[in-house]
C-alpha cells in the first residue's frame, strides 16, 4: 500500500506539472480534472499512506495479527482499483468538459456540456461505491482486530518474529 503510494504521489507530481502547462490548463482549469488533481494528491496518495502504516503498525500496537487476509486483499484491490477508475472517470470528464467549453460553437450552451459530463460522474459514483466496499472490508478487519483476543501462541507480529530458517539450533 506504502509502495503503491509511492507511485500514486510521483504520479501526481508529474500531472501537476503537466496541468500547469498553458496548453493544458487553458482546458483543464474549472473542471472535474482539477477535482480529480485533488482528489490524486489528497484520497489516492495520503489514504495509501495512512491505510499502508495502519497495517504495518497496529499489529505491533496491539500485539496481534490482522484476523483475515481476504479482508486485507479486499480492501486493498478495491481502493486502489476504485481510486484508478475514479480518477480516470474525472480526468477524462474534466477533459471533455474543458474542451467543450473551449469548442466557439459551444459558448452560448452551457447546459449541454454539463449533461455530456453526467456518464463521467455516474461512472466516479460507481468507483466510489467501490472504494466504499474496501472500507466496509477495512472497518470490518479492524473491528475484528480490535474484539478478538490474543492467543497464548501469539507473542508478536508476524514481521517481528525470526523466520525458523536464521534461527540458532539447539540440540
Amino acid at each position: 500500500s506504502v509502495a503503491l503510494a509511492g507511485a500514486i504521489g510521483a504520479m501526481a507530481g508529474v500531472l501537476t506539472a503537466v496541468m500547469a502547462l498553458r496548453s493544458v490548463n487553458e482546458v483543464t482549469h474549472f473542471t472535474t480534472a482539477t477535482a480529480a488533481l485533488s482528489s490524486h494528491l489528497m484520497y489516492a496518495f495520503f489514504s495509501m499512506v495512512m491505510f499502508g502504516s495502519i497495517y504495518y503498525i497496529m499489529p505491533r500496537l496491539l500485539q496481534k495479527e490482522w484476523p483475515s487476509a481476504v479482508l486485507i486483499n479486499a480492501h486493498f484491490w478495491s481502493s486502489a482499483l476504485g481510486i484508478v477508475w475514479y480518477l480516470a472517470s474525472l480526468y477524462l470528464g474534466g477533459w471533455n468538459q474543458g474542451a467543450q467549453l473551449n469548442d466557439p460553437a459551444n459558448h452560448a450552451e452551457f447546459l449541454p456540456i454539463i449533461e455530456s459530463l453526467k456518464p463521467y460522474l455516474v461512472s466516479g459514483t460507481l468507483a466510489s461505491i467501490l472504494i466504499g466496499v474496501g472500507h466496509v472490508a477495512f472497518a470490518i478487519s479492524f473491528a475484528w482486530m480490535l474484539a478478538k483476543r490474543r492467543s497464548a501462541v501469539e507473542s508478536s507480529p508476524t514481521l517481528f518474529n525470526t523466520p525458523p530458517s536464521l534461527q540458532a539450533k539447539t540440540t
